[in-house]
């Protein structure tokens, strides 16, 4: 009869992340999409995707037209979030 192996439990009843740092603060994560032709990732904002009517990839120039007819669900989208992002900066 075969006996199964007992491992050491440890006695610190402390886990181990517990001295870990932890950032209460929200993480901002840079806004953009990767350009289709070079694959460089072309930053933007909410603010430029809602004005501008195309973005450039700062690598190969690439010029990424928006269609505000076709996007018209999405550009209300970006405007519901971004207006929601200002009441919570500026209450």
């Amino acid at each position: 009869m075969e006996t199964a192996k007992m491992s050491k439990i440890p006695t610190s009843t402390q886990h181990p992340m517990a001295h870990a740092k932890v950032s209460t603060l929200p993480q901002r994560q840079m806004a953009g999409l990767a350009c289709p032709q070079c694959h460089t990732f072309i930053p933007t904002t909410i603010t430029e995707l809602l004005q501008s009517m195309a973005l450039v990839c700062p690598s190969c120039r690439l010029r990424l037209s928006i269609d505000t007819q076709k996007s018209q669900t999405a550009l209300q989208a970006l405007g519901k979030i971004q207006a929601a992002q200002k009441r919570l900066e500026y209450p």
